[in-house]
């Protein structure tokens, strides 16, 4: 397809057909490869860049009065109360009365007369916890999203495409769905989870661009346009800029990136300290089981960990410390990541959890609901999810079996994916030189920033524990793990 307006070597000429190409996106008839053109053809000529973003407001300004006159009960094709009009590209449009976008917006709308909405209409609203959306037409869960830009204002929501793929949200955000397999983000963070039928999954910001090949990871705009991409696991592609002459950075588990305007060459921002797929053998563990009899191993790429016993029988109170130098995580801005899976088995016990505990390195180790413990995440078949620093809970989530914001995978059981960021870098430190600690769970946010005393050599441990209430023994799984810090950009080498 040939674009209908002059190409960007001829400025003086002003930008035609702009509304056309917006009207081809709007009806689904351009391609990808199209629409990549214009992209690239909107950077190189700001006037047309111009003339499309008026255009691409006015549409939505029409939107919602349009919306607003038809829940007061008016009909569509009213004419509004009074004149009002505006510029776009240098012309002057009634409102009610702007051609092509207004077909646009008949379009979206799905009024009568034209085909129903397909692409992005057909993502929901799948699960939202305490989301305040500032909005005229809130999504409603379990429906296909409305037209326009999602903005969400606080509190958390989950997309899930057609694809396969599902994006949190975590308010304030704001985010226009391009298409079934691609999301532009304006502003806010959202993470996406991809599994491999959605493979190619795109994420498109104001600086750049992320291709996903089936993995997790997260991506946060400031209002500058900047671009941070975390990749909790998997394989990314993150390119800056929008043309097709771009290079992208590929980035694996552990690794970051940011993209500016004044820099949009990816570079790392983050890399891992250590990374483990459990392939076999110990790897960086220190075994100590207190109860012998229920031993912890690396067996079928997970490490498994007693999570029930033999009625009877001891509790199966394990702790397994990783064997590692953690103090690269003092004095930065680091990141955990693992994935939990719990027994999948009836009559569940709610005295029963696995745990990632991390403590200070001084003197034994404490348990992680225990004081003394500088946080631990717990995780628990019937509670779901706990949080404690120093011994107390400072957050609960009792999410089943209620309807639940974790949606990969039972309630019950899982797969949990933990992020747990510690800022203790100057700028991240409270007025007492803490430490800030947040928690994200399957891209959910669930602790932000809480102070914790993190100490000078940190130590991380895994810990289960239960009461006996079924007989046999059962395992909590934990796979990739990984912990990373953030680096000056020239420290990038492993």
């Amino acid at each position: 397809m040939t674009l209908p307006f002059p190409p960007a070597e001829h400025p003086a000429e002003p930008p035609a057909g702009v509304a056309a190409a917006l009207a081809a996106i709007m009806d689904g008839r351009m391609s990808g490869e199209e629409f990549a053109d214009f992209e690239r053809r909107l950077l190189a000529d700001p006037a047309a860049l111009a003339e499309y973003c008026e255009l691409i407001d006015l549409e939505f300004a029409l939107a919602w009065e349009l919306k607003s006159r038809i829940a007061a009960g008016e009909p569509p094709d009213a004419p509004p109360p009074a004149p009002r009009r505006r510029l776009v590209g240098g012309l002057a449009i009634p409102l009610g009365l702007a051609g092509v976008a207004a077909a646009a917006v008949m379009l979206l709308l799905g009024l009568p007369g034209r085909a129903p909405p397909t692409g992005p209409r057909s993502v929901t609203l799948s699960a939202a916890a305490a989301a305040r959306w500032a909005m005229p037409a809130a999504p409603e869960t379990g429906e296909p999203l409305p037209a326009g830009p999602l903005r969400l204002a606080a509190g958390d929501a989950q997309l899930t495409f057609p694809s396969g793929a599902v994006v949190a949200m975590h308010g304030p955000a704001e985010v226009d769905v391009l298409g079934d397999n691609r999301v532009f983000v304006r502003r806010g963070r959202i993470t996406p989870f991809v599994p491999e039928s959605a493979k190619g999954f795109t994420v498109v910001s104001p600086t750049g661009e992320v291709v996903d090949f089936g993995t997790e990871f997260s991506v946060s705009v400031a209002d500058d346009g900047q671009t941070d991409v975390f990749v909790i696991g998997g394989v990314v592609d993150v390119s800056g800029g929008h043309t097709a002459e771009r290079s992208p950075l590929r980035l694996t588990q552990g690794f970051a990136t940011s993209v500016s305007a004044a820099d949009p060459r990816p570079q790392f921002t983050q890399k891992p300290i250590l990374v483990d797929h459990f392939g076999g053998g110990h790897g960086p563990f220190l075994w100590r089981d207190i109860h012998p009899e229920y031993p912890a191993a690396v067996t079928d790429g997970g490490l498994r960990i007693p999570i029930e016993g033999e009625q009877g029988r001891p509790d199966p109170t394990v702790q397994i410390v990783l064997d590692h130098d953690f103090s690269a995580i003092v004095g930065r801005r680091s990141t955990i990541s693992y994935k939990a899976m719990l027994p999948a088995k009836p009559g569940v016990s709610r005295d029963r959890w696995v745990a990632l505990a991390i403590d200070s390195g001084n003197g034994p180790l404490p348990w992680a609901h225990r004081p003394g413990t500088a946080a631990a995440v717990l995780v628990s078949p019937e509670w779901q999810v706990g949080a404690f620093v120093d011994g107390n809970r400072i957050h609960q989530r009792e999410v089943w079996p209620r309807q639940t914001i974790f949606p990969r995978g039972s309630e019950a059981v899982g797969p949990y994916q933990v992020v747990i960021t510690i800022d203790d870098t100057p700028a991240g430190r409270d007025a007492s030189g803490h430490a800030a600690l947040t928690v994200m769970i399957n891209g959910v946010e669930f602790v932000k920033r809480f102070p914790i005393d993190l100490g000078d050599r940190p130590r991380l441990a895994f810990q289960t524990f239960m009461s006996r209430r079924e007989p046999g023994v059962s395992h909590a799984v934990i796979d990739d793990f990984s912990v990373s810090v953030d680096v000056p950009p020239a420290d990038v080498a492993l």
